[in-house]
């Protein structure tokens, strides 16, 4: 930002200067490179707070790097976006079966339990590795939300760092191994609240209506292959069970034998996915050789997907392996060879 204050004040030599221009302007307010940096991040840091962005610092052991984020409370947006809706009573939209089943299956356990002034609010996550920038850019990877039955707008959420490999023996696998971890750790930082209200619920405000209260459930998370694998922390290209939600093995894909394939089990693979991890920081011997077996017995991870926390996502009927919708501009664009998994 010096620099860009030097490029704003620079004049020609033995050229009277307009008083009115822009040069003389910013110079006769900021008298040094120094004050107009301090008041351009006060003005950065005051519109950030205007819109509810946060920001905090991610850090990780797996290759010693601090990563800047910035993200908005999501349960915040949710809640504002379902307030500025009219307030004629309870939205028509937010209960029927025209909702789809799924909403209606998590809508029926919600009442049974906590009455029937409770509802659900279905909710859409997007986010795509495609549009990271080639630059030194700290972040460019969104993460954006959608109230799907009030408000057809993408609000977004997270700007999720980008890390880049660096030189040396064994760089390219640390930084696959914290690009998968900078995401998980990204996603619970922007939802850890909503983790929250899915499972105790929201307090809402429905107008003539009353007070009813609102669980949140995440019906769809729409990225492109590579990402979802990477969401769901399971392996990329080459490994045994390539499809995310059943354990089809790479042999029988596309075969008859996959149509009575086995459904992938949430509590399964979360709990082999927190093995792997408890066994690659245990120096005991052997750790390394049953990490690997369970790696490759679920195809997954040495971490679990932050996304398992949210309510009945990771119980039955297992969820969390089916709200992955791909965007098929994308599929076709990229190459699997290039997942990150």
């Amino acid at each position: 930002m010096v620099d860009t204050y030097r490029l704003i004040t620079s004049t020609p030599r033995d050229v009277r200067v307009d008083p009115r221009s822009n040069a003389a302007v910013v110079k006769g307010a900021f008298n040094k490179p120094r004050a107009f940096v301090d008041a351009v991040l006060k003005e950065r840091q005051r519109l950030v707070d205007i819109d509810g962005w946060m920001e905090t610092v991610l850090q990780f052991n797996t290759n010693k790097k601090k990563y800047l984020y910035m993200y908005r409370n999501k349960l915040n947006v949710i809640i504002k976006a379902l307030a500025s809706a009219p307030k004629n009573g309870v939205p028509a939209s937010l209960f029927g079966p025209s909702r789809g089943a799924v909403s209606e299956l998590y809508e029926s356990e919600v009442r049974r339990v906590h009455g029937d002034r409770a509802f659900v609010l279905p909710f859409t996550l997007y986010s795509d590795g495609l549009v990271l920038p080639n630059s030194g850019a700290y972040s460019a990877h969104p993460l954006r939300v959608r109230l799907d039955c009030l408000d057809p707008d993408k609000h977004s959420i997270g700007a999720i760092p980008q890390v880049f490999t660096e030189l040396g023996p064994g760089a390219s696998e640390q930084a696959t191994a914290a690009r998968r971890e900078v995401l998980q750790r990204s996603i619970n930082v922007a939802l850890r609240e909503l983790f929250v209200a899915s499972h105790d619920g929201v307090e809402v405000d429905l107008g003539k209506d009353g007070k009813w209260l609102a669980f949140l459930r995440l019906v769809c998370y729409s990225c492109d292959y590579p990402e979802g694998r990477t969401v769901l922390c399971l392996k990329g290209v080459g490994c045994t069970h390539l499809c995310s939600s059943c354990m089809v093995r790479l042999s029988e894909a596309g075969h008859e034998a996959s149509s009575s394939a086995e459904p992938r089990n949430a509590g399964e693979t979360v709990t082999a996915q927190m093995a792997a991890m408890d066994l690659a920081a245990s120096p005991v011997r052997g750790s390394a050789a049953e990490r690997e077996r369970l790696r490759d017995m679920y195809s997954c991870n040495p971490l679990p997907p932050a996304l398992a926390v949210m309510a009945v996502i990771a119980t039955p009927p297992d969820f969390l392996y089916r709200i992955v919708g791909f965007d098929r501009l994308h599929v076709r664009r990229s190459s699997l060879s290039s997942c990150t998994c």
